[in-house]
């Protein structure tokens, strides 16, 4: 029997397969513009991560003027320009990255190693700004350490020094000469021993004590006014 197609059904398998065209057709549209969106995004992000390099680059040049001046200059006045210049660009800085992070992760998780790349180069500058922007933000003539506040009589002129080791902490007149891989670690020996020292020479009998510990002594107890708690 042959197959007769009436005139509504070849209308309706027309329509149909039109209607299959059009979304085919849309789907395509909406796949071109998709693409083209992860595209704009993908230069935005690479745009942000250009602008991060350059504010590291910037940063970079901060943290080496910041460590020629610690060499340079005592705890005063003349280090409050470069303190305050330092604390705003680590902050934006930070706020940079944390955008940054927030597109990448959202929009090209493939470009979250040159993040990583890019920012990890840096972390340990920007920990040892920290540390300086700390130490230079301390009173000095005051040590803390471990809940411990000990008050000079005026500023104790630590003594810095860097080579490509790390640096050095240094009062010639109590004896002390500490040094750490990072700023911090040589901030948190100096404390440490400063302590120590006044537990284990300042407060101990003078029988009890060699002649250049005494003189130790002597010059700490010269030094120090009060010691909390």
């Amino acid at each position: 029997m042959p197959v007769t197609i009436t005139t509504s059904v070849a209308t309706r398998a027309v329509a149909a397969a039109a209607g299959a065209l059009g979304r085919l057709a849309d789907l395509e549209a909406a796949a071109h513009r998709s693409s083209e969106a992860k595209r704009r995004l993908r230069r935005r992000i690479e745009f942000a991560l250009d602008l991060l390099e350059d504010s590291v680059a910037q940063f970079r040049q901060l943290h080496t003027l910041m460590v020629g001046a610690a060499l340079l200059f005592p705890r005063d006045q003349r280090f409050a320009t470069i303190h305050a210049a330092a604390q705003g660009v680590l902050a934006s800085l930070g706020r940079d990255k944390e955008r940054v992070e927030a597109i990448v992760g959202g929009g090209a998780p493939d470009m979250l190693e040159r993040l990583r790349t890019i920012w990890g180069d840096q972390l340990a500058e920007v920990r040892e700004t920290e540390a300086l922007l700390e130490f230079f933000s301390a009173p000095p003539d005051i040590i803390e350490y471990q809940g411990r506040r000990f008050r000079a009589r005026e500023p104790l002129g630590i003594k810095l020094g860097k080579d490509l080791e790390g640096w050095t902490m240094d009062v010639e007149a109590f004896g002390i000469l500490e040094y750490g891989r990072s700023f911090r670690e040589a901030w948190d020996a100096f404390r440490m021993h400063f302590a120590w020292a006044w537990d284990s020479v300042a407060s101990v009998a003078d029988e009890q004590l060699s002649s250049s510990a005494k003189e130790v002594k002597s010059a700490m107890l010269k030094h120090i006014e009060l010691v909390q708690p």
